[in-house]
């Protein structure tokens, strides 16, 4: 039996005793946590989920905390649909973000409210230097959605926002240490005050010498901080803001040393025109640095500004408009290629029709412009229907969208020629989809997409890119299972690839277990599995890995924690470039302390 094969057998047989644990346990309404029951990011109007032609899953932030799950990338692997993997290999490495079967670069991230990512600024360097410092949920909304969100949204749209603060404020500090010289420490502060004013306040910081794979120095040191503030002006006016950054130093294979820094603040203010109109008005900032050496060799330097107003018109109890603009500008600049700049407009409305109790329709228009090349228009239209006097559910999407060309691919960089005369590439995609619930406990959601794609850009090393002529298609199956069974809430996300458009695994599997023992006892286990692929361009081995994890009220402000990461200690590759594989961590143990008050 091979080592996979083996972790595996582990693995499934640990599931199916914890599940049959489960279902021996009584169920209690006060036990029984209820699933998220609306999303924001889906139609940019609050939508309840059972209301969403399109396949969106939310993860919460404080059920992430409560799993040990600390990293961005790590939390998106509890979503369908996404191949989220660390492919420079260790922590504080870049990361890859592939959604249904594109490449990253299709990926829209939201965080708060504000664009990261655009053709140009990767989300390689933010998933890879992310922490979850102050995160309140995670939105993943899969499929074409530049109706809503604009450009490189192919793929789909990841919104990060922070947490609100509320009630009485409380504030912890922790510390925790283990395997490959690992210490991470920090200290989070949330409550709500009688003024109006409320805050979340988070700060961590994290060091590791990844020192277990026999390959030259891979230190990483990361410092990330997050801070939200919102003010209740009156019951008709509120006002707020974020801030969001961290610093990464990551040491590579060659010795060389990797900087990334990052900043993100917005601004808000948002006033109720009437009973009926919503408006707010929206400013972000957003600034990257990359070096690349010791002494720096290679350096990168991106900044965003971005000016948005959104508003939401509910004309009555079946008819809600969402509408709006953005203006952005990209200021880029990298060593050996010169500065360039873009300028954005866009454009956008949405319409949600609640026909009946149980049929809901949306429909939706945006125009942008861009002043290095010219506009574009697409659109988007949703169904969702609900079979009556049941708990099931059928839905669907169809939608286009587009990725400009960065300004790298149009002006030229240090490793390719540019090409001025690229034209966008473009989709055109559709999802159908079955949500099934048991009771109040349980939901099932099985979606089929496919999602074509033309004008690829081709990029080659030395030379200047261009568009293919043919046309690119991802499509697939992906299962989201959801539930709780009297202690235990457990999930599971599975993604089926019949196409993607890189060596992406045409099987991916992740299922986990949270059980409340006790009132001061907590234990999980989680469970992954990637199917072969050629990330990289080389093959590389199928692979499973299991995390175990626990914790225990001391008393009523002190908590300890431990876990294991890659418990069964499997051997396996992130990814291989040029035959030069890029080895996975094996098994870590990890234990720490928090104190609150």
């Amino acid at each position: 039996m091979s080592s996979t094969n083996r972790a595996l057998h582990r693995s499934a047989i640990l599931l199916g005793l914890s599940s049959s644990l489960a279902g021996l346990l009584p169920v209690t309404a006060e036990e029984t946590e209820a699933l998220a029951p609306t999303t924001v990011v889906a139609n940019r109007i609050l939508t309840p989920l059972v209301q969403t032609g399109s396949a969106v899953t939310v993860l919460d932030g404080g059920a992430l905390e409560e799993a040990q799950v600390f990293r961005l990338e790590d939390a998106l692997r509890r979503s369908p649909g996404v191949f989220s993997e660390s492919t420079g290999g260790q922590p504080g490495s870049i990361s890859s973000l592939f959604l249904r079967g594109m490449k990253t670069a299709h990926a829209h991230v939201l965080v708060d409210g504000v664009r990261l990512s655009d053709s140009t600024v990767s989300t390689n360097n933010y998933l890879g230097n992310s922490l979850l410092d102050g995160v309140g949920r995670i939105e993943i909304l899969r499929g074409p959605q530049s109706a809503l969100y604009g450009g490189e949204s192919i793929g789909g749209v990841i919104g990060v926002y922070s947490a609100q603060g509320s009630g009485t404020p409380e504030s912890r500090v922790f510390v925790e240490g283990g395997s490959f010289g690992t210490l991470r420490t920090g200290a989070s502060s949330s409550g709500n005050f009688d003024s109006g004013l409320s805050y979340t306040l988070g700060i961590g910081w994290e060091t590791t010498e990844n020192d277990a794979q026999g390959t030259p120095e891979l230190d990483h040191e990361q410092l990330t901080y997050a801070l939200r503030l919102d003010y209740d002006l009156s019951d008709h006016a509120r006002v707020g803001a974020t801030f969001r950054g961290g610093h990464g130093d990551f040491q590579d294979n060659f010795g060389g040393d990797n900087f990334t820094d990052y900043q993100l603040i917005t601004v808000y203010g948002e006033i109720d025109l009437t009973d009926s109109w919503q408006s707010r008005l929206r400013f972000g900032s957003y600034t990257e640095s990359y070096d690349f050496g010791d002494p720096s060799t290679f350096a990168t330097d991106a900044e965003k500004l971005s000016v948005g107003w959104e508003n939401e018109v509910t004309w009555s109890d079946a008819h809600t408009t969402a509408f709006g603009a953005l203006f952005e500008q990209t200021d880029f600049a990298q060593d050996f290629s010169f500065p360039a700049d873009r300028d954005q407009l866009g454009l956008f409305a949405t319409h949600l029709w609640e026909v009946s109790q149980d049929l809901v329709l949306t429909g939706g228009l945006r125009w942008e412009d861009y002043d290095d090349y010219g506009d574009e228009f697409t659109w988007r239209t949703t169904a969702a229907y609900t079979f009556p006097g049941s708990d099931t559910t059928l839905r669907g999407s169809y939608g286009t969208a587009f990725r400009t060309p960065n300004l790298l691919e149009l002006n030229g960089g240090p490793f390719e020629a540019g090409n001025p005369n690229l034209s966008p590439e473009h989709s055109e995609g559709w999802d159908l989809g079955i949500s099934q619930s048991f009771g109040e406990d349980i939901s099932l959601n099985l979606t089929w997409f496919e999602n074509d794609v033309e004008n690829l850009i081709v990029d080659r090393f030395g030379a200047a890119p261009f568009n293919t002529t043919g046309k690119g298609k991802a499509s697939g199956l992906e299962v989201g299972l959801e539930g709780q069974a009297g202690l235990i809430r457990y999930g599971l996300a599975y993604t089926y690839l019949d196409d993607s458009l890189v060596g992406l695994p045409e099987h991916v599997f992740q299922a986990h277990l949270h059980w409340e023992a006790t009132d001061q006892l907590n234990l999980g286990a989680e469970v992954s599995y990637v199917g072969s692929r050629t990330l990289g361009g080389d093959p590389l081995d199928a692979y499973v890995v299991t995390r175990l994890y626990g914790s225990y009220e001391l008393t009523d402000h002190v908590t300890i924690n431990a876990r294991l990461e890659n418990a069964f200690d499997e051997r396996y590759e992130h990814a291989s470039f040029g035959g030069t594989p890029v080895a996975a961590r094996r098994l870590g143990a990890f234990a720490g302390l928090t104190v609150a008050w």
